[in-house]
């Protein structure tokens, strides 16, 4: 995993003081559930760092290019990402951290130097839709011949393999839609 370090001293001195940090941060290829991701041109942020007395927070925001392949037809797709980037470093056990739970803060250490890739990562990541498409209507693959739907024609919709066990529900619903067209006339 990537690092992306930050000297908290030029911001301890005292409560109010802050820093702002612009820069892109490289990103290795990652993996989510099956799909295979890649940032290629990084993650591009902008982060205002603030002393809030027992405390350094975090907030600013993200923007990236992310590739992968559309779930649907399996050709490469890519999107655009912005998101808000927040965090929370306490400066100790004695910072007041009620009402925060284990997961939404860090301690700083005692070098006073932290990693923000875990912020601006997950602020990244969070965005990808579970759905990853090349476009809303990518019409995917024909699951019978497996040729690409955006881009030819099959007839294996109109053909029905009778030795599948489903095939006797092709008249289900028939029926009922002539009886509805019945009744509006």
């Amino acid at each position: 995993m990537g690092e992306l370090l930050y000297n908290t001293a030029g911001i301890s001195s005292y409560a109010g003081a802050a820093e702002t940090i612009n820069g892109t941060m490289d990103v290795e290829p990652f993996t989510m559930g099956y799909l295979d991701y890649s940032i290629p041109g990084g993650i591009e942020y902008s982060i205002t760092l603030s002393n809030v007395g027992d405390a350094v927070v975090l907030t600013g925001n993200a923007h990236a290019t992310i590739d992968g392949n559309c779930v649907r037809c399996l050709e490469p797709a890519s999107m655009e990402i912005e998101s808000d980037i927040e965090g929370y470093f306490a400066n100790g056990p004695e910072s007041d951290l009620e009402g925060l739970e284990d997961d939404e803060y860090e301690f700083i250490p005692d070098d006073g130097i932290i990693d923000l890739y875990p912020n601006v990562l997950a602020a990244i990541v969070v965005e990808i839709p579970p759905v990853f498409l090349c476009k809303d209507d990518c019409k995917g693959l024909c699951p019978t011949c497996g040729c690409n739907l955006n881009y030819e024609k099959c007839d294996c919709s109109n053909k029905i393999d009778e030795t599948n066990p489903f095939a006797v529900l092709k008249d289900f619903f028939k029926d009922e839609s002539e009886d509805a067209e019945d009744t509006s006339n």
